[in-house]
């Protein structure tokens, strides 16, 4: 993919992404501390239920994967992108977003500004040094197994600093798979694959961002 690709089409939807999550969630979190109308509030309850986890998790994976897949549909391809944001936003982030400004209104603001900074920070990095990461694919994989692993350890790990210790791990890992996305983007993929060369870097910043957060709660 040619790099006025990336900065023309790519960075403007992931940065597009970005803002959709960011409204959406912080909508659904003031909804959940009671501050919106009631349409908004019943939206807040049904996200919270236990139907409504069932439903974000069938329509995160089903979204993105109807998204990837008629990534080359043109105008269809954004509005599932956007879709894709609205979900991890609206039900996803909504209620972390949530859990977060219960301790502290800044946490959420903080974390978006940090992980923006990792990701331009590494974006960058690859750009400018075109580190070669053809090889990286199967160490990633890797990292992602044992990163998944031990998140499903943390439902039962109530010391902080390991969980701390834990999410450091997963972002330093994503910050790697940063990397091999923008190389894979520049040197595999085709001007017409842009849309999905935004949803593989919101994906990662989606998961930079939700460990930061979770790192501020664990040092609450």
């Amino acid at each position: 993919m040619q790099d006025s690709t990336i900065a023309t089409r790519v960075m403007p939807l992931v940065t597009w992404m970005v803002a959709i999550l960011s409204i959406s969630g912080y909508l659904v979190a003031d909804a959940i501390a009671g501050n919106q109308g009631p349409f908004l509030t019943a939206f807040a309850l049904f996200v919270t239920s236990f139907n409504g986890f069932i439903l974000s998790i069938i329509l995160f994976f089903g979204v993105f994967f109807a998204a990837f897949i008629l990534a080359k549909t043109p105008v269809v391809n954004v509005v599932l992108a956007s879709l894709f944001a609205f979900i991890c936003g609206g039900w996803m982030f909504g209620v972390i977003f949530s859990m977060a400004n219960e301790v502290n209104a800044m946490i959420v603001p903080t974390a978006l500004f940090l992980t923006t900074i990792i990701f331009i920070v590494m974006t960058a990095t690859q750009y400018i040094f075109n580190i070669n990461a053809s090889n990286w694919g199967s160490m990633l994989i890797i990292g992602l197994v044992v990163a998944l692993i031990l998140t499903i350890f943390q439902f039962w790990i109530e010391t902080p600093w390991i969980n701390v210790v834990i999410n450091l791990g997963v972002i330093v890992l994503f910050m790697g798979i940063l990397i091999w996305d923008m190389y894979t983007i520049r040197e595999k993929m085709d001007d017409d694959e842009w849309v999905r060369g935004a949803l593989m870097f919101f994906v990662d910043f989606i998961n930079i961002l939700i460990r930061i957060i979770a790192i501020y709660l664990d040092l609450k």
